[in-house]
């Protein structure tokens, strides 16, 4: 029985032969899209096999300094791939400097292949919280957290049991050290998808530079006598009709005198953010210590030389956390220490902390490090929770930052803030102006398709197979 199969195969492909050479002169469709297919998926291979080539080119020279805007010779046109035209066409977005739009288009006979990618640098945005070191006497604890991506260049302390919560993934240079009862065994609190340890590190940059930023908004020259004050107070409002304006005092916010309406001519000014530049509505000082607070509408960045200090909270009118369509997005930048100083008196003996808790809504980006006014530095170990008054300070959005603070002391006298982060989603896509950008890249999108033209043998046939992956990230 089997050896009778065999033969009848056998005599099957035998006689097969002529029939197929017989279609063949008449273009039989079967054979034809048996080509085709060959064909489409030969060019489909080369299409993407160049278009990874770019991106892989384009990020390497990022990472390794390389990458010029000016010289951009990602273009390519008429390789030669088994006389198939292949053609390479780089384009910048003209949204942002730092995406590029990958087009890979091969085409032989009837049939065209391409490949399209996006490529986009990462903002430092993007992460919830970054730290270019960690101290190794410094840890999470019970009550605290980070959602979102967390990047360390160095390790990650976790203490206490139960311990923090971390649910975005991790990157870090070293490692995790587990102290105040922790352990890997008992720890529970890395719910992302990934902790990767010994991970590449992410360069931050220890100095930004705003002056040559066309349109930016000088403050320090607003007023007349702006040679004789250290300090600007800044509260964020709107104007009532739903645009965002900036009440800029010379004074602080609780000077008596504002009441005086000569007084508060003096002493105010107000810039309305519908008056900024388009290029990416940044106000910048590069003299004086800026005090923040208020309710943000619009996008905006503020950017300082000197200190900063947020004197209460800073939220958005559209709050989105509860609204997913909120536009409104700021980014606090500084080339010095940003201050939290939201307490309404002086830390002093037996006395713990302002129950109030403090929540800023912004990117916070600092080439020094974000600070809790008043903190005790000693003693950072210590008993868990400490007094039932601490409160807590929220980031909404994320911290970016050269060295991890302490935010709380443990000891005879509890002083600072638990520390939360919650991640603003809208950062894996949108970046407040003037963040600065990191040299990693990402694929945001690849697409793929094959278009097989009418042949004339088969004129109402046309093939047309597209995959589109669009990254998340």
């Amino acid at each position: 029985m089997g050896k009778l199969a065999i033969i009848i195969i056998s005599g099957a492909i035998v006689i097969l032969f002529p029939i197929i050479n017989s279609n063949l002169l008449n273009h039989n469709p079967v054979i034809d899209r048996f080509v085709q297919n060959y064909e489409s998926r030969e060019l489909q291979n080369a299409a993407t096999s160049y278009a990874a080539m770019v991106i892989y080119n384009i990020s390497e020279d990022s990472k390794n300094g390389s990458f010029n805007i000016n010289n951009f010779n990602y273009t390519e046109t008429a390789i030669d791939f088994e006389n198939a035209a292949i053609t390479v066409v780089t384009t910048q977005d003209s949204g942002s400097v730092s995406s590029y739009n990958v087009m890979v288009t091969s085409v032989l006979n009837n049939i065209t292949a391409t490949a399209e990618v996006v490529s986009e640098q990462i903002p430092f945005s993007y992460y919830g919280q970054f730290f270019n070191s960690w101290p190794g006497n410094l840890y999470y604890g019970t009550g605290e957290g980070v959602d979102g991506p967390l990047h360390i260049n160095g390790g990650l302390g976790v203490g206490q049991v139960p311990g923090p919560v971390f649910t975005g993934n991790i990157t870090l240079t070293g490692s995790v050290s587990y102290r105040a009862g922790a352990t890997p065994e008992n720890f529970m609190g890395f719910q992302g998808d990934s902790l990767i340890e010994g991970a590449d590190a992410i360069a931050l940059p220890n100095q930004l530079d705003f002056l040559d930023k066309p349109g930016a908004v000088q403050l320090d020259d607003l007023f007349e006598f702006s040679d004789d004050i250290d300090d600007l107070y800044i509260n964020f409002d709107d104007d009532g009709a739903g645009v965002g304006i900036l009440e800029i005092y010379a004074v602080p916010f609780d000077y008596p005198d504002l009441s005086i309406p000569d007084s508060l001519a003096k002493y105010r000014k107000i810039v309305r953010l519908d008056s900024l530049s388009s290029y990416n509505n940044l106000v910048y000082s590069a003299t004086m210590d800026l005090h923040l607070q208020g309710q943000m509408t619009g996008q905006l960045s503020i950017a300082s030389e000197e200190r900063m200090f947020i004197t209460d909270d800073i939220t958005y009118k559209s709050d989105p956390l509860q609204e997913t369509e909120s536009t409104d997005i700021l980014g606090l930048i500084c080339n010095d220490n940003i201050y939290i100083e939201t307490r309404e008196k002086p830390y002093t003996s037996g006395e713990y902390y302002n129950e109030d808790d403090t929540d800023v809504y912004a990117s916070i980006f600092s080439t020094q490090s974000v600070k809790i006014v008043g903190i005790r530095t000693s003693g950072i170990s210590g008993s868990w929770p400490g007094p039932t008054g601490r409160g807590t300070f929220t980031t909404i959005g994320g911290r970016l930052q050269e060295y991890a603070s302490a935010t709380w002391s443990g000891g005879s006298n509890f002083r600072g803030f638990k520390e939360k982060i919650i991640y603003d989603k809208r950062f894996r896509r949108l970046r407040p102006p003037g963040i600065p950008f990191t040299l990693e890249r990402r694929t945001s999108r690849w697409r793929e398709s094959v278009n097989v033209a009418s042949n004339g043998w088969d004129a109402e046939e046309e093939v047309i197979e597209a995959v589109d992956y669009s990254y998340l990230n």
